[in-house]
């Protein structure tokens, strides 16, 4: 069943909070997006590359593919929150909703009176979900935060790219932004069952629910270096060398090899028994290799400590045959192993194409909900990304209850913006 029930109210711009609450939206939450009616969300100016659709309402008019990675199945509502005009719609907006949403910074947000103390005040049932970049207290709480800064100040810069370089490199997703995004939906769909454990939105709840949810891009950020953050906190001076390349630091071999004809595999050996398994199919004798060097291979931590030794002989080995001819080779292997492919590649791929990953909108494609289950809306009812201001009319008359005289004052005065398909 899906949460077509569940309204929720999204004041999130750029990546991390938009692709929560899109995956919300995938589950059948009713999101309404509010933007700014000048400039919206900034993604929307992020740009080329851009994308238009092909067929029904704003056919032909261009949308930034930016925007369209985390907007789709949203309803867009181009409304100033610091103007007076717009408060009481919505606050109307507010109770009606189960979710607000927003990543404002803390002083931000206590100026257009979105704190949680405000928001709640009007619905005290209400899930009161935030995400800034370092979190609401401390001397980084007021800061901007984006992924790629968080990723350098705390630590997946450092630990990604080559050793042998003086620094480390961004990783090529804003990695950060997307973990904090499912981690605040996480914490979002826990709220709700929270919610009706105590009794359901307005069924004596009040007294005693909190429906804070505070998400920041550092936490998720620390969070997710998982076991090399449980590495170097345990480790007196740090756990090992920074950057590990194409390597692994703990598991080997499970790296990118070159193989003849210039195409990279990359292979993932798990355990000792795999171990085996894949020497045996490449064709290295690692009893030979350990008379030869006086090193052992049979153990994980053996292959680990002697990896300068193992690895070239496995280089040399991968070199005598193409990547797709190993790739054929391996197909019934219990190690794991792939092609190395360009992202446009990997989405012609057979199996994320029998998974099907991608999803036409009106000629704006899009990448499917990664689970798969019986809560997530079937595509067909999904809808593309909204242009700015495609819903405020209907929102704010249907949701909001205001009369279409001061829709159109708001409108005139420019505390609204109304998109109108002739404009294209």
């Amino acid at each position: 069943m899906s949460l077509s029930c569940i309204k929720v109210l999204d004041l999130t711009r750029v990546l991390a909070g938009p692709y929560c609450t899109q995956l919300l939206s995938d589950l059948g939450c009713v999101i309404h997006k509010i933007e700014h009616p000048h400039h919206g969300d900034m993604t929307r100016s992020w740009g080329p590359p851009f994308v238009s659709p092909t067929s029904g309402v704003g056919k032909g008019r261009d949308l930034t593919t930016y925007f369209t990675s985390v907007n789709r199945n949203k309803k867009s509502v181009a409304m100033d929150l610091a103007k007076p005009s717009t408060r009481k719609a919505f606050e109307t907006l507010v109770r009606g909703s189960d979710v607000i949403v927003h990543n404002y910074l803390p002083e931000t947000s206590s100026k257009l009176g979105l704190t949680y103390s405000s928001i709640s005040k009007i619905n005290p049932s209400i899930i009161y979900a935030s995400l800034t970049g370092y979190g609401t207290s401390g001397p980084f709480s007021n800061r901007s935060g984006y992924d790629a800064v968080t990723s350098g100040m705390y630590g997946l810069t450092d630990a990604t790219g080559n050793n042998l370089d003086a620094v480390g490199v961004k990783a090529g997703v804003a990695v950060t932004d997307v973990v904090a995004g499912l981690i605040l939906g996480q914490g979002i769909l826990a709220k709700l069952y929270e919610r009706d454990a105590l009794g359901g939105r307005g069924g004596g709840v009040d007294d005693d629910f909190d429906g804070r949810v505070e998400g920041s891009l550092m936490a998720a950020h620390q969070s997710m270096l998982v076991n090399r953050a449980s590495s170097e906190i345990n480790s007196e001076g740090g756990g090992g060398r920074a950057r590990y390349g194409n390597e692994h630091e703990s598991i080997v071999p499970y790296q990118v090899f070159e193989c003849g004809g210039g195409g990279h595999v990359v292979v993932g050996v798990g355990n000792d028994g795999q171990f085996k398994d894949f020497v045996g199919r490449v064709g290295l004798d690692v009893e030979e290799l350990e008379r030869e060097t006086g090193k052992k291979f049979g153990r994980n931590e053996d292959r680990v400590e002697n990896r300068a030794v193992l690895i070239p002989a496995i280089e040399r080995k991968l070199m005598e045959k193409g990547r797709d001819e190993w790739c054929g080779e391996w197909e019934d292997a219990g190690f794991a192993f792939g092609p190395v492919r360009s992202i446009k590649e990997g989405f012609s791929c057979p199996q994320s194409v029998a998974q099907e990953m991608v999803v036409d909108l009106e000629g704006v494609k899009v990448v499917n909900h990664p689970l798969k289950h019986s809560g997530v809306l079937d595509v067909a009812e999904w809808t593309r990304p909204p242009f700015r201001g495609e819903h405020t009319e209907m929102v704010l008359s249907e949701f909001a209850g205001v009369r279409e005289e001061e829709i159109r004052r708001m409108e005139r005065e420019g505390d609204i913006e109304i998109w109108r398909e002739e404009e294209v």
